[in-house]
């Protein structure tokens, strides 16, 4: 049996249908996820982030994170070890968001040491936002857990 011409167009619009409608199951059975589910209030108030990063740079009190092999550590600038320092450690997961972690800060000799084992192998960014003597803070930093 020989195909008509009719025929061709017939089976090349039917595949077209087929490749269409599996685009369409692959596009909704990819998870889309925010960062965070308040995107924009945080963007609103990026502004506040911005002088915290200066104050940081300004008064040299970034604070320095250092990976040991069962733990990360993050030391505080030296002339804010007898203030009272208070803040968070957010340790964030851009390709899972159900791996991001977040910490209160509590400091010991300026130190403050988390185990590795909350974390998976991965990319991580670190972000510390924190106040010594009343002042706010910010420091961000891009760390590979291994």
């Amino acid at each position: 049996m020989k195909l008509h011409w009719g025929n061709y167009i017939a089976i090349f619009f039917a595949c077209f249908v087929l490749f269409i409608l599996f685009l369409v199951y692959k596009t909704f059975s990819i998870n889309t996820e925010l960062v965070t589910e308040d995107y924009y209030a945080r963007e609103i108030a990026y502004q506040q982030k911005i002088d915290k990063l200066s104050n940081a740079q300004t008064m040299h009190a970034a604070v320095k994170i250092m990976q040991t092999a069962d733990s990360i550590q993050f030391v505080f600038p030296e002339q804010y070890a007898n203030s009272n320092v208070s803040g968070t450690i957010r340790l964030y997961r851009p390709s899972d968001i159900s791996k991001d972690l977040e910490l209160p800060i509590s400091l010991s000799n300026r130190k403050q040491n988390y185990s590795k084992s909350l974390l998976s192998k991965g990319s991580y960014v670190v972000h510390v936002d924190w106040k010594g003597n009343a002042t706010p803070f910010y420091t961000e930093e891009k760390i590979y857990i291994k």
